[in-house]
């Protein structure tokens, strides 16, 4: 009989731990391992070569480490009519997260940020961070620009209706 040492390496097995086996008998490696943002990736010896069994015919104490990879999510941009430039990301890696564009614009709005729901409810975003998990959904909240109006009587005199300001697509 030899002894078995498998390190999850920040993960967690689940089922099948195997602590020992026994000469002409080998055992199995588990597969039901988790961690949180990573999809497991195999068990590796010393020599980084991935092992699935133990085989009859291996004897002494073993050692393996978990190996994962991080989780990839996509990303989607609703711009509400608006035009996103230069590049942005459409996927983010678990870990690693991601920055949402800023260079955002659409004719006569103001850019208020990227909110995670068309209600715009909440604070806007402006990054992924490494600990997000799900593919993401993000829309553009815009603001329509008011324009100041200068009218000059060249001496007359605005009796009613003087208009100092109007709001993008409306009419004064």
């Amino acid at each position: 009989s030899y002894n078995v040492t498998l390190e999850a390496n920040g993960g967690v097995i689940n089922s099948g731990n195997v602590t020992e086996y026994v000469y002409g008998n080998g055992a199995t490696l588990p597969v039901e391992v988790s961690r949180s943002g990573y999809t497991f990736a195999g068990w590796y010896d010393a020599n980084n070569d991935r092992v699935v069994r133990i085989s009859e015919s291996d004897f002494g104490d073993k050692n393996f480490t978990a190996q994962w990879t991080a989780n990839k999510y996509t990303i989607t941009f609703v711009s509400n009519d608006g035009t996103i430039n230069g590049e942005y990301p459409t996927i983010y890696n678990y870990g690693e997260g991601a920055s949402l564009p800023a260079d955002v614009e659409k004719n006569g709005y103001e850019f208020q940020g990227w909110y995670t729901n068309d209600s715009y409810e909440g604070e806007a975003i402006q990054s992924i961070s490494s600990t997000d998990m799900g593919n993401k959904m993000f829309w553009a909240k815009w603001k329509r620009i008011v324009y100041t109006i200068a009218l000059n009587t060249n001496g007359g005199t605005i009796n009613s209706g003087n208009v100092a300001n109007y709001l993008y697509g409306s009419d004064v």
